[in-house]
């Protein structure tokens, strides 16, 4: 959507999972139009649109170094389970970051600083955990220890300290985890519902997730210890996958609560002014701030 209002397809045939590069400059995206899943660039015009990957295996979600050098992603490249790769912000160099072929690695994350990347691994056992690897690769080490479930989706707090994670070690239900960048004092911040997809405020105050019921699902805040847990969305529909303004002022989140799947945004304090941004019979997903 530009500044007038006006909704710009920018892409077609299957393309998801749009990210802007760190200078807002550059649209990395992935898309089938080849017929597999690639990775592609675009200006944020949506000209000058560029495959890559330029593989015939799958190329998964593209996810920006914080200098915007680099672009981490996930493959199938070299057999079976995906792996985890990193290339030039122009496709050069795409370098294979981890070496477990035995092993299903995914879920890449950068640290703030861009030294360290945080991953999911079910190398040491069924169940994926948490582990962190140098940005080359090297010196992965296992985070957490949760043999037979699963730990997934970590994200690093703003400032590099924390590790804000999911987890069904409790009693097999999806929870809000937090520890700190080195795997210690692992701590479960929610203990209702199903808890899915936590992201920070861009102050590391706050962490934003989904709350799963039988009924519906919601978006809520917390405070990054877990405190005053509070719903913001408040519909029957489904409501999902929040994303915080730069400012930290308001969350973009998708919901279905108008018939169909749209993109909404509302002030991230209190819920109030929800808004339809897209207004569209199609379904419109995965929204990102430019920064």
């Amino acid at each position: 959507m530009n500044a007038s209002g006006t909704q710009t397809r920018l892409s077609s045939k299957l393309d998801d999972s749009p990210v802007w590069s760190p200078d807002g400059s550059k649209i990395a995206f992935e898309s089938a139009r080849d017929g597999n899943s690639e990775i592609y660039l675009m200006n944020g015009d949506g000209s000058g649109q560029t495959n890559l990957t330029r593989n015939a295996a799958f190329d998964g979600p593209p996810v920006w170094s914080p200098d915007g050098a680099k672009i981490a992603f996930v493959t199938s490249r070299d057999g079976n389970n995906t792996q985890i790769y990193v290339m030039d912000a122009n496709g050069a160099n795409q370098t294979g970051l981890t070496t477990d072929l035995t092993a299903t690695n995914n879920n890449p994350v950068w640290s703030p600083d861009g030294s360290k990347i945080a991953f999911v691994s079910d190398r040491d056992g069924p169940g994926g955990e948490i582990y962190v690897m140098g940005a080359d690769g090297s010196n992965p080490t296992r985070l957490t220890v949760n043999t037979g479930y699963g730990d997934a989706l970590p994200v690093w707090s703003p400032d590099g300290s924390k590790i804000v994670f999911v987890s069904n070690r409790a009693d097999n239900r999806l929870q809000v985890y937090v520890m700190d960048a080195d795997g210690s004092n692992q701590t479960r911040l929610t203990t209702t519902g199903t808890d899915n997809r936590p992201v920070w405020s861009p102050d590391g105050s706050k962490i934003a997730f989904e709350r799963f019921s039988t009924t519906d699902d919601e978006v809520y805040i917390m405070n990054a210890d877990g405190t005053e847990q509070t719903n913001l969305t408040n519909n029957p529909a489904e409501d999902f996958l929040a994303r915080w303004s730069p400012d930290g002022s308001q969350i973009a989140f998708v919901s279905g609560r108008d018939g169909n799947v749209e993109i909404y945004v509302m002030n991230a304090a209190d819920g109030s002014g929800q808004t339809n941004l897209t207004r569209n019979a199609a379904a419109d997903n995965s929204p990102a701030w430019k920064p």
